[in-house]
């Protein structure tokens, strides 16, 4: 992600600035940080994908994360829940010349006494997340990498040091003192011919198009250094942004470029820009960084599954038609087969009217055909049959090939008219639709749906079936629900994973979790609504009576369980479905029964 972008992107974190981290969940490369605010929550957005990285400010879980299957293993985000839900925001703040954000986080230990956290984003080297202590030692990172990444290890972020939260960042010259000796010289000299696009590469923390728009100028002042104008550039363009004297453009990309949305907080007077223009699909103009930012996230992440739609329903598509093209061969194979019953039953003709002159044991006779004029046939027989019973087996062999000649026929036309199909959606109905040009979040809606239905027709994607009129889709029925008397409700996983979507995705961080120890059973959790105080014993008992009688010692008299609030249970890296850890937890011994009542469903 662009350096600039992100000192730009401060008031998204000024807007959660104090609020509650009650939630993280992700998908592939993209994580969702879920804040509690009392006018609803808010989610943040961190794109780790090497195409469209970056972040962004939304109201609610968009439909384009929800569905979005994105193909990446190389990221590992379990250990987040553990770490930072309940935790509260303090801000964030970009590093100096890094394409990196750290945002702060503190938590309130037993004595209340706050423990801060730091999340390091690397906007870099295929993105990571990095969670450091307040000694800035590494706690877990999402992605493999060096030394540094390690538990442990102490994390350096870069040569510059960091900037308070809040505080904006010196734009000294010393930023750029590491930048090409090309660069350098052509700002000395200035000059209006476009740079090599090779000169503008590599130079962390800015892209390109910045490169561009801060070296392509007239000459320097005399006396003046490269690096001193390059800084009164940047510091000019981020005050001309930051007071909205400058519009933002938002080119968006066609889904089979790789280069879903590009953020350009700049004029588009520049040469290259104007190429980038005429290749971008679509310009939008804004008059604030945070609201291009919100547009540029939410349309990387349709165009994303736009992508790897079509590559899912091209790739299953051809799978499918190689699949077919090798059984066509084989029925043709089969074909020439049952195609010989009819010789088949001219030998058993032949055989039947001269059956008295053939001997037993042996291998072949030479008859002649009765269904012919002075031609001779060769009938095949087997030594170790007698001449009846080599009849028997001709006539069975023959009205076998004639019964499959038909059937074979059939599913050779069935066969190639779905090869034919695939090979017209693979050409024609599949390509009309990677040129779809869409503009419009409903447009793109339009194409995510009929890629789907494609998919369904293709039997290579599930379409997801749309209510009817009239009704609402049917919720799906998740986890056994009970409910104890003063409203209090108990949830209780039915296996291995729903186990792991109660405890790790559902539950909330104050939520109370229950266990039978020593032995395998449901995961139960008693709803706490937040409130401070916590159940009464009587509810307590009762939800872990409900968590004895739902595991393998539900048969014993008395069964310790253990509860713990969930914020204190997290899911070892690697384990198994079902595998959860805790401390503090503390122990019960109840009868095991079911006390409440479970809810009707309609």
């Amino acid at each position: 992600m662009d350096f600039p972008k992100l000192l730009m992107a401060s008031p998204l974190f000024d807007r959660l600035q104090g609020l509650r981290l009650e939630r993280v969940t992700w998908n592939g490369p993209v994580v969702v940080l879920i804040f509690h605010a009392h006018r609803g929550s808010e989610y943040l957005v961190i794109h780790l994908r090497q195409e469209a990285q970056g972040l962004h400010l939304d109201t609610k879980l968009r439909e384009e994360f929800e569905h979005i299957q994105f193909q990446d293993s190389r990221h590992d985000f379990s250990f987040l829940p553990a770490h930072l839900e309940g935790v509260t925001f303090l801000g964030g703040a970009p590093l100096k010349g890094q394409s990196l954000l750290r945002l702060d986080f503190t938590s309130s230990g037993n004595f209340k006494e706050d423990i801060p956290l730091f999340l390091y984003i690397e906007f870099f080297a295929g993105g990571r997340l990095v969670l450091t202590d307040r000694g800035n030692r590494v706690i877990r990172a999402s992605r493999k990498g060096g030394p540094q990444y390690r538990p442990g290890s102490q994390y350096w972020p870069g040569a510059a040091d960091l900037a308070e939260v809040g505080q904006d960042l010196p734009l000294a010259p010393e930023a750029f003192s590491d930048w090409p000796e090309t660069l350098l010289e052509r700002v000395r000299r200035g000059g209006e011919e476009p740079l090599d696009e090779v000169d503008c590469r590599g130079i962390r923390g800015f892209k390109p198009p910045s490169v561009r728009f801060l070296v392509e100028r007239r000459k320097a002042r005399p006396k003046e250094k490269p690096e001193e104008v390059l800084a009164r550039r940047f510091r000019r363009w981020i005050r001309r942004v930051r007071e909205q004297r400058m519009p933002i453009h938002v080119l968006s990309f066609p889904p089979e470029d790789g280069r879903p949305c590009m953020v350009i907080p700049h004029g588009m007077k520049i040469v290259s820009s104007r190429q980038l223009e005429a290749e971008a699909l679509e310009i939008s103009r804004f008059d604030n960084f945070t609201t291009a930012l919100q547009f540029m996230g939410r349309n990387c992440l349709a165009r994303m599954q736009i992508i790897e739609m079509m590559t899912a329903v091209r790739r299953a598509l051809e799978q499918r038609l190689a699949r077919n093209r090798r059984l066509l061969a084989k029925l043709e194979q089969d074909w020439e087969r049952a195609a010989s019953a009819g010789d088949m039953r001219r030998q058993a003709d032949t055989l039947a009217a001269h059956l008295h002159e053939v001997k037993r044991g042996v291998d072949s006779v030479e008859l002649e055909d009765v269904h012919g004029e002075g031609e001779r046939v060769q009938v095949s027989l087997d030594p170790a049959r007698s001449p009846h019973e080599n009849l028997n087996r001709l006539y069975h062999q023959a009205a076998k090939g004639e019964r499959g000649l038909n059937t074979i026929e059939m599913r050779m036309e069935e066969v190639r008219s779905r090869i034919v199909e695939d090979e017209e959606t693979l050409s024609e109905r599949l390509p009309a639709l990677v040129k779809c040009h869409c503009q419009e979040a409903g447009e793109i809606s339009t194409l995510r749906q009929a890629l789907l239905e494609l998919g369904a027709q293709t039997s290579v994607l599930d379409a997801r079936r749309r209510p009817e009129a009239g009704g609402a889709a049917p919720e799906p029925v998740l986890f056994r629900q009970y409910e104890l008397p003063g409203g209090w409700e108990v949830l209780v996983g039915r296996n291995n994973r729903e186990n792991d979507l109660l405890t790790h995705r559902e539950a909330a961080p104050q939520d109370i979790w229950l266990h039978a120890a020593g032995v395998s059973g449901s995961h139960v959790i008693l709803r706490t609504g937040g409130h401070k105080s916590g159940p009464p014993k009587s509810i307590l008992e009762s939800a872990a009576a409900i968590a004895a009688f739902h595991s393998k010692a539900r048969h014993s008299g008395t069964v310790p369980v253990i509860y713990t609030e969930k914020r204190y249970v997290r899911k070892p890296r690697k384990g198994a479905p079902g595998l959860a850890l805790c401390t503090r937890e503390k122990t019960l011994f109840v009868k095991p029964e079911v006390l409440g009542e479970r809810p009707q469903r309609g």
